[in-house]
Protein backbone atom coordinates (compact mmCIF):
# COMPACT_ATOMS: atom_id res chain seq x y z
CA UNK A 1 0.00 0.00 0.00
CA UNK A 2 2.96 2.33 0.46
CA UNK A 3 3.29 2.50 -3.47
CA UNK A 4 -0.40 3.69 -4.05
CA UNK A 5 0.37 6.38 -0.79
CA UNK A 6 3.20 7.78 -2.35
CA UNK A 7 0.99 8.16 -6.07
CA UNK A 8 -1.56 9.30 -4.91
CA UNK A 9 0.28 12.17 -3.12
CA UNK A 10 2.18 12.92 -5.78
CA UNK A 11 -1.09 13.26 -8.15
CA UNK A 12 -2.52 15.60 -5.51
CA UNK A 13 0.93 17.60 -5.47
CA UNK A 14 0.62 18.01 -9.25
CA UNK A 15 -3.06 18.62 -9.09
CA UNK A 16 -2.67 21.30 -6.75
CA UNK A 17 -0.08 22.66 -9.03
CA UNK A 18 -2.51 22.90 -11.70
CA UNK A 19 -4.92 24.19 -10.58
CA UNK A 20 -2.41 26.83 -8.97
CA UNK A 21 -1.25 27.66 -12.10
CA UNK A 22 -4.83 27.70 -13.99
CA UNK A 23 -7.37 28.83 -11.23
CA UNK A 24 -8.35 32.89 -11.25
CA UNK A 25 -9.51 32.38 -7.59
CA UNK A 26 -6.97 33.26 -4.78
CA UNK A 27 -8.45 30.62 -2.47
CA UNK A 28 -8.10 26.27 -3.24
CA UNK A 29 -10.08 24.25 -1.90
CA UNK A 30 -10.26 20.20 -2.92
CA UNK A 31 -9.92 16.93 -2.51
CA UNK A 32 -6.95 14.63 -4.75
CA UNK A 33 -8.41 11.32 -2.49
CA UNK A 34 -11.84 12.50 -4.19
CA UNK A 35 -10.52 12.53 -7.00
CA UNK A 36 -8.35 9.82 -7.11
CA UNK A 37 -11.09 6.92 -5.38
CA UNK A 38 -13.28 7.80 -8.15
CA UNK A 39 -11.13 7.75 -11.11
CA UNK A 40 -9.97 4.62 -9.79
CA UNK A 41 -13.47 3.38 -10.99
CA UNK A 42 -12.95 4.71 -14.10
CA UNK A 43 -9.97 3.10 -14.46
CA UNK A 44 -10.80 -0.40 -13.64
CA UNK A 45 -12.94 -0.40 -16.74
CA UNK A 46 -10.17 1.72 -19.29
CA UNK A 47 -8.23 0.07 -21.77
CA UNK A 48 -5.73 0.34 -23.80
CA UNK A 49 -4.62 4.01 -24.58
CA UNK A 50 -7.37 5.53 -22.51
CA UNK A 51 -6.09 3.49 -19.51
CA UNK A 52 -1.71 4.44 -20.22
CA UNK A 53 -2.96 7.99 -19.86
CA UNK A 54 -4.81 7.48 -17.11
CA UNK A 55 -2.35 5.78 -15.34
CA UNK A 56 0.32 8.04 -16.18
CA UNK A 57 -1.73 10.93 -14.73
CA UNK A 58 -2.63 9.39 -11.92
CA UNK A 59 1.04 8.04 -10.72
CA UNK A 60 -0.40 4.42 -11.02
CA UNK A 61 2.93 3.11 -13.48
CA UNK A 62 4.67 3.03 -10.51
CA UNK A 63 2.51 0.89 -8.53
CA UNK A 64 3.06 -2.82 -8.34
CA UNK A 65 5.50 -2.62 -11.08
CA UNK A 66 8.17 -4.66 -10.08
CA UNK A 67 5.41 -7.16 -8.18
CA UNK A 68 5.41 -10.75 -9.74
CA UNK A 69 4.28 -13.91 -8.09
CA UNK A 70 7.50 -15.52 -6.87
CA UNK A 71 9.63 -19.03 -8.56
CA UNK A 72 10.03 -21.48 -6.32
CA UNK A 73 13.69 -22.90 -6.62
CA UNK A 74 14.14 -26.01 -8.22
CA UNK A 75 15.92 -29.10 -6.46
CA UNK A 76 18.32 -30.90 -8.87
CA UNK A 77 18.48 -34.35 -7.17
CA UNK A 78 21.55 -35.22 -9.31
CA UNK A 79 24.31 -32.59 -7.85
CA UNK A 80 22.08 -31.76 -4.81
CA UNK A 81 22.38 -28.22 -5.95
CA UNK A 82 19.69 -25.48 -5.63
CA UNK A 83 19.11 -23.62 -9.38
CA UNK A 84 16.84 -20.60 -9.50
CA UNK A 85 14.83 -20.66 -12.17
CA UNK A 86 14.70 -17.42 -14.21
CA UNK A 87 11.22 -17.06 -15.71
CA UNK A 88 10.40 -14.12 -18.15
CA UNK A 89 6.82 -12.39 -18.01
CA UNK A 90 4.90 -10.93 -21.00
CA UNK A 91 4.11 -7.48 -20.54
CA UNK A 92 0.52 -8.44 -20.15
CA UNK A 93 0.67 -10.23 -16.92
CA UNK A 94 3.02 -7.93 -15.50
CA UNK A 95 0.15 -5.41 -17.02
CA UNK A 96 -2.69 -7.48 -15.29
CA UNK A 97 -0.53 -8.02 -11.86
CA UNK A 98 -0.22 -3.98 -11.26
CA UNK A 99 -3.45 -3.40 -12.12
CA UNK A 100 -4.54 -5.99 -9.53
CA UNK A 101 -2.40 -4.39 -7.09
CA UNK A 102 -4.00 -0.89 -7.40
CA UNK A 103 -7.31 -2.09 -7.10
CA UNK A 104 -6.27 -3.90 -3.93
CA UNK A 105 -4.55 -1.30 -2.64
CA UNK A 106 -7.54 1.05 -3.54
CA UNK A 107 -9.82 -1.28 -1.29
CA UNK A 108 -7.04 -1.50 1.35
CA UNK A 109 -7.23 1.90 1.85
CA UNK A 110 -10.76 2.85 1.68
CA UNK A 111 -11.14 -0.23 4.48
CA UNK A 112 -8.32 1.76 6.53
CA UNK A 113 -10.28 5.12 6.31
CA UNK A 114 -13.38 3.80 7.26
CA UNK A 115 -12.14 1.77 10.22
CA UNK A 116 -13.89 2.90 13.78
CA UNK A 117 -11.19 5.75 15.57
CA UNK A 118 -10.97 7.22 18.32
CA UNK A 119 -11.09 10.88 18.77
CA UNK A 120 -12.23 12.17 15.34
CA UNK A 121 -14.66 10.49 12.62
CA UNK A 122 -12.86 9.99 9.23
CA UNK A 123 -15.12 8.25 6.12
CA UNK A 124 -14.78 8.04 2.39
CA UNK A 125 -17.65 6.24 0.02
CA UNK A 126 -18.12 6.13 -3.71
CA UNK A 127 -21.35 5.59 -6.01
CA UNK A 128 -21.98 5.01 -8.98
CA UNK A 129 -25.29 6.23 -11.00
CA UNK A 130 -25.83 4.96 -14.36
CA UNK A 131 -28.52 5.46 -16.94
CA UNK A 132 -30.79 2.17 -16.56
CA UNK A 133 -31.01 1.80 -20.34
CA UNK A 134 -26.84 1.45 -20.04
CA UNK A 135 -26.02 -2.16 -20.70
CA UNK A 136 -22.66 -2.27 -17.88
CA UNK A 137 -20.50 -5.10 -18.77
CA UNK A 138 -20.94 -7.89 -15.72
CA UNK A 139 -17.07 -8.21 -15.18
CA UNK A 140 -17.13 -4.75 -14.39
CA UNK A 141 -20.19 -4.97 -12.25
CA UNK A 142 -18.15 -7.89 -10.93
CA UNK A 143 -15.10 -6.42 -9.67
CA UNK A 144 -16.84 -3.06 -8.97
CA UNK A 145 -18.55 -5.07 -6.08
CA UNK A 146 -14.81 -6.59 -5.25
CA UNK A 147 -12.87 -3.67 -4.67
CA UNK A 148 -15.10 -0.74 -4.01
CA UNK A 149 -18.41 -2.54 -2.41
CA UNK A 150 -20.28 -0.60 -4.98
CA UNK A 151 -22.19 -0.90 -8.34
CA UNK A 152 -24.32 0.87 -10.90
CA UNK A 153 -27.48 2.27 -9.16
CA UNK A 154 -29.90 2.91 -12.07
CA UNK A 155 -31.18 6.32 -12.25
CA UNK A 156 -33.50 7.38 -15.14
CA UNK A 157 -31.25 10.40 -17.01
CA UNK A 158 -32.75 9.50 -20.20
CA UNK A 159 -36.63 10.50 -19.18
CA UNK A 160 -35.84 12.49 -15.68
CA UNK A 161 -32.88 13.67 -15.19
CA UNK A 162 -33.71 16.27 -12.40
CA UNK A 163 -34.98 13.12 -10.28
CA UNK A 164 -32.43 11.52 -11.02
CA UNK A 165 -29.67 14.57 -9.70
CA UNK A 166 -32.06 14.80 -6.88
CA UNK A 167 -31.22 11.28 -6.01
CA UNK A 168 -27.62 11.71 -6.09
CA UNK A 169 -27.98 14.67 -3.94
CA UNK A 170 -29.46 13.09 -1.41
CA UNK A 171 -27.25 10.13 -1.10
CA UNK A 172 -24.06 12.86 -0.96
CA UNK A 173 -26.35 14.55 1.99
CA UNK A 174 -26.71 11.12 3.65
CA UNK A 175 -22.97 10.62 3.19
CA UNK A 176 -22.02 14.06 4.41
CA UNK A 177 -24.50 13.75 7.70
CA UNK A 178 -25.89 16.80 5.76
CA UNK A 179 -23.47 18.93 5.22
CA UNK A 180 -23.42 18.71 1.51
CA UNK A 181 -26.97 19.09 0.18
CA UNK A 182 -26.77 20.24 -3.42
CA UNK A 183 -23.96 18.73 -4.91
CA UNK A 184 -25.10 18.87 -8.21
CA UNK A 185 -26.60 22.15 -9.54
CA UNK A 186 -30.19 22.04 -11.50
CA UNK A 187 -28.87 21.61 -15.05
CA UNK A 188 -25.85 19.83 -14.12
CA UNK A 189 -27.34 16.73 -15.55
CA UNK A 190 -29.48 15.93 -18.52
CA UNK A 191 -30.72 13.42 -21.13
CA UNK A 192 -27.58 12.77 -22.30
CA UNK A 193 -25.87 11.90 -19.23
CA UNK A 194 -25.26 8.01 -19.35
CA UNK A 195 -22.97 7.78 -15.79
CA UNK A 196 -21.97 9.92 -12.72
CA UNK A 197 -19.68 8.54 -10.36
CA UNK A 198 -19.20 10.45 -6.75
CA UNK A 199 -17.05 10.44 -3.90
CA UNK A 200 -18.29 11.85 -0.37
CA UNK A 201 -15.97 12.16 2.14
CA UNK A 202 -16.68 13.36 6.08
CA UNK A 203 -14.55 14.42 8.36
CA UNK A 204 -15.45 15.71 12.07
CA UNK A 205 -12.82 16.03 15.20
CA UNK A 206 -11.74 17.68 17.86
CA UNK A 207 -8.36 20.00 18.28
CA UNK A 208 -5.59 17.69 20.85
CA UNK A 209 -5.88 21.69 22.44
CA UNK A 210 -8.65 23.58 22.11
CA UNK A 211 -8.68 27.01 20.87
CA UNK A 212 -9.27 29.77 23.75
CA UNK A 213 -12.37 30.69 23.24
CA UNK A 214 -11.93 34.46 25.46
CA UNK A 215 -9.03 34.93 23.70
CA UNK A 216 -10.74 35.01 19.72
CA UNK A 217 -11.33 38.21 18.27
CA UNK A 218 -10.13 40.65 15.73
CA UNK A 219 -6.39 40.11 14.73
CA UNK A 220 -4.59 42.01 11.91
CA UNK A 221 -4.54 39.29 8.75
CA UNK A 222 -2.03 40.03 5.74
CA UNK A 223 -3.22 39.97 2.29
CA UNK A 224 -0.14 41.10 1.20
CA UNK A 225 3.26 42.87 1.63
CA UNK A 226 1.37 46.09 1.75
CA UNK A 227 -2.43 45.52 2.70
CA UNK A 228 -3.52 44.41 6.14
CA UNK A 229 -7.31 43.61 7.01
CA UNK A 230 -9.11 42.83 10.63
CA UNK A 231 -11.09 39.59 10.67
CA UNK A 232 -12.15 37.19 13.67
CA UNK A 233 -9.48 34.52 14.41
CA UNK A 234 -9.04 32.01 17.02
CA UNK A 235 -6.27 32.22 19.35
CA UNK A 236 -4.03 29.13 21.27
CA UNK A 237 -0.61 29.01 23.15
CA UNK A 238 0.70 25.94 23.04
CA UNK A 239 3.45 23.67 22.93
CA UNK A 240 3.45 22.19 19.36
CA UNK A 241 5.55 20.83 16.92
CA UNK A 242 7.22 24.01 14.57
CA UNK A 243 10.01 23.87 11.62
CA UNK A 244 11.45 26.39 9.14
CA UNK A 245 12.41 26.04 5.62
CA UNK A 246 15.26 28.11 5.57
CA UNK A 247 15.94 28.24 1.38
CA UNK A 248 12.07 29.58 1.17
CA UNK A 249 11.73 31.46 4.77
CA UNK A 250 8.36 29.47 5.21
CA UNK A 251 6.95 28.47 8.78
CA UNK A 252 5.43 25.25 9.46
CA UNK A 253 3.53 24.29 11.75
CA UNK A 254 1.84 20.54 12.92
CA UNK A 255 -1.47 21.49 14.05
CA UNK A 256 -2.97 17.79 15.76
CA UNK A 257 -6.28 17.02 16.32
CA UNK A 258 -7.30 14.25 19.10
CA UNK A 259 -6.38 11.01 17.57
CA UNK A 260 -3.84 10.38 15.17
CA UNK A 261 -4.48 12.80 12.04
CA UNK A 262 -2.74 16.36 12.42
CA UNK A 263 -2.91 19.74 9.83
CA UNK A 264 -0.02 21.52 8.41
CA UNK A 265 -0.03 24.93 7.92
CA UNK A 266 2.64 26.79 6.02
CA UNK A 267 3.24 30.59 6.39
CA UNK A 268 5.54 32.51 4.91
CA UNK A 269 7.93 35.47 6.17
CA UNK A 270 6.99 38.78 5.77
CA UNK A 271 7.88 39.36 1.78
CA UNK A 272 8.85 42.32 -0.44
CA UNK A 273 6.92 42.59 -3.25
CA UNK A 274 3.14 42.75 -3.62
CA UNK A 275 2.71 38.64 -3.91
CA UNK A 276 1.79 36.28 -0.92
CA UNK A 277 4.29 34.64 -0.61
CA UNK A 278 3.07 31.68 -1.66
CA UNK A 279 4.53 31.48 -5.14
CA UNK A 280 7.97 30.58 -4.76
CA UNK A 281 6.53 27.84 -1.65
CA UNK A 282 4.09 26.43 -4.47
CA UNK A 283 6.70 25.78 -7.17
CA UNK A 284 8.78 24.28 -4.86
CA UNK A 285 6.51 21.76 -3.15
CA UNK A 286 7.35 17.89 -4.16
CA UNK A 287 6.50 14.58 -2.56
CA UNK A 288 10.11 14.39 -1.44
CA UNK A 289 10.02 17.55 -0.42
CA UNK A 290 7.13 17.70 1.67
CA UNK A 291 8.05 14.26 3.44
CA UNK A 292 10.94 16.04 4.56
CA UNK A 293 9.34 19.49 5.49
CA UNK A 294 7.08 17.61 8.00
CA UNK A 295 9.59 14.66 9.12
CA UNK A 296 10.97 14.63 12.58
CA UNK A 297 14.15 15.99 12.17
CA UNK A 298 12.75 18.66 10.74
CA UNK A 299 10.26 19.81 13.38
CA UNK A 300 10.71 19.92 16.71
CA UNK A 301 8.03 20.96 19.69
CA UNK A 302 8.24 24.51 20.79
CA UNK A 303 6.31 27.28 22.63
CA UNK A 304 4.11 28.67 19.83
CA UNK A 305 1.62 31.75 19.50
CA UNK A 306 -0.93 30.89 17.09
CA UNK A 307 -3.71 33.24 15.41
CA UNK A 308 -5.91 31.78 12.91
CA UNK A 309 -9.01 32.16 10.45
Amino acid sequence: MEDLYVANTIFAINFFKHLANTSTTQNLFFSPWSISSTMVMVYLGAKGNTADQMAKVLQFNSVGAHEVTPVTPEKDTSCQLMQQMQVTYPDAILKVQAENTIHSGFHDLISAINETKGGYILESANKLFGEKTAQFKEEYIRLSKKYYSTEPQEVDFLECAEGARKKINFWVETQTKGKISNLLPEGSVDSETRMVLVNAVYFKGKWKTPFQKKLTGLYPFRVNSTQRKSVQMMYLHEKLNIGYIEDLKVQILELPYAGDVSMFMLLPDEIANVSTGLELLEGEITYDNLNNWISKDSMAEDDVELKVT
